[in-house]
């Protein structure tokens, strides 16, 4: 009897364990199963928007027709702004996408970009803005990933997780600061986009902590309706969420300048570009991963010009 009863026992705990066994099987399978999921609709949703913004710069951009230099746009006139000098940074702002440690894809992935040509484009500004009148900007960094429209929305969290075409994709859009004036009038004008694993949007940004990278990339090219402008860049630098890199309002001539000359010790690139009181720039932000809330700012001066 006692035997009988140690064997069932016995039996008992293997069945148990057996079951423990196969629960933990099925559990494991589980999350591989939607790791694998989770992995590809991500790499799927990478490509929906370099589809989408490939589509949009292929129907609204092109080549130029003519060599013929245009005329050189005038400097936009300053505009007041309603915001306070420790106005604090939307939060929306600045909580980019893709904030992990995962590696990024690797270079020769499928949902790269072609680069952005070395030229100025022609932009259909009135056909942008039939498909999106939040539309201000085509920008563009010759040689890079960056060749995209820049949209304005009421707030700084629309963009974060919507396209240009108003699709909802975590690639979100380039955007500028709902404080900014549209046209670019403000002392200081911020763009933000996500820093995408895949090296699109605004991952190229973090290169410049690279002085090589600043050399063969020195500016931007910003295509308005109201004329092309190139930004020269005099400033790169990682940012903590607290930091005074958002700003756009200065209380003086003296604040600006101030300002100016912070950011410029802090780059991680040296820059020979003048700068005075006068002078408009264009902050570009996305996040970097070397600290918790780190973000990197890329800062250049507004030159309108006549190519």
């Amino acid at each position: 009897m006692r035997d009988r009863m140690k064997r069932a026992a016995m039996s008992r705990q293997k069945s148990a364990r057996g079951k423990l066994w196969s629960a933990a099987f099925v559990l494991s399978a589980g999350v591989m199963l939607f790791s694998g999921y989770k992995l590809i609709e991500g790499q799927l949703e990478y490509k929906r928007a370099n589809d989408t913004y490939a589509d949009i710069g292929a129907t609204f951009v092109k080549p130029p027709a003519t060599t013929a230099p245009q005329p050189t746009a005038a400097p936009p006139e300053p505009q007041p702004t309603g915001s306070s000098p420790n106005a604090p940074v939307p939060s929306g702002g600045y909580a980019q996408a893709d904030e992990s440690d995962e590696p990024d894809e690797p270079v020769g992935s499928d949902y790269m970009h072609e680069p952005a040509p070395d030229y100025w484009p022609q932009v259909d500004f009135d056909g942008l803005r039939s498909v999106n009148p939040d539309f201000v900007a085509w920008l563009l960094c010759p040689g890079t990933n960056v060749n995209h429209p820049v949209v304005q929305g009421q707030d700084n969290d629309y963009y974060l997780t919507h396209m240009f075409n108003g699709t909802r994709n975590s690639a979100g859009s380039l955007f500028l600061d709902y404080r900014n004036s549209a046209g670019f009038a403000d002392r200081n004008t911020i763009i933000y986009g996500h820093h995408m694993r895949n090296r699109n949007m605004f991952w190229t940004l973090t290169q410049y902590k690279s002085q090589s990278f600043y050399n063969a990339h020195p500016a931007f090219r910003l295509l308005t309706p109201d004329g092309n402008y190139e930004i020269q860049l005099f400033a790169g630098y990682v940012a903590s969420e607290n930091d005074d890199a958002w700003r756009t309002y200065f209380v003086s001539d003296e604040d600006f300048l101030a300002w100016l000359s912070r950011s410029w010790e802090r780059s991680t690139f040296s820059a020979d570009v003048p700068l005075d009181a006068g002078d408009r720039i264009v902050t570009l932000s996305t996040c970097t991963y070397d600290f918790k809330d780190a973000r990197y700012v890329l800062l250049g001066k507004l030159v309108p010009v006549s190519p």
